[in-house]
């Protein structure tokens, strides 16, 4: 019997495949693609309930005396980057725990002042532009 069926309360056993075999040299999962889960709350219609909302992330648990543990690399690429060109604003934000980088950098390209804010589409726009030159993505994928 699998460890997954052996416990009462869990409903499904999801079985993940890792693979390291991507461009980048990045750990990747599929069947799912658990590194793609929607972080905001998925609305769906439901014909017994009406309208639902749904936050995947809550279907991840672990069983008693197990840690489940989630880990980012918290922008490595642009860490390195900002490392190895010195570049001072990138060097100064990444060593400002409040700051994000991305609204940083958007409101610099956006000529925005300190005080305005990026939307969620703009911040999107910039690290797109960002890990997509940093990966040397053509103009096309951008």
């Amino acid at each position: 019997m699998s460890r997954c069926a052996t416990h009462a309360y869990l409903l499904l056993c999801v079985l993940v495949q890792w693979s390291s075999e991507t461009s980048t040299g990045r750990l990747a999962s599929n069947n799912p693609n658990l590194q793609n889960l929607p972080r905001k709350k998925t609305v769906f219609n439901s014909e017994l309930d009406g309208v639902n909302s749904v936050d995947v992330r809550d279907a991840f648990h672990c069983p008693p005396g197990y840690t489940f543990v989630s880990a980012d690399y918290c922008q490595i690429e642009m860490r390195v980057l900002a490392h190895l060109s010195n570049e001072e604003s990138l060097v100064r934000s990444f060593q400002d725990p409040s700051a994000d980088i991305f609204v940083e950098m958007g409101r610099k390209w956006l000529k925005k002042a300190a005080h305005e804010s990026i939307d969620d589409s703009e911040r999107t726009r910039v690290k797109t532009v960002v890990y997509g030159t940093a990966a040397q993505a053509s103009e096309v994928s951008m």
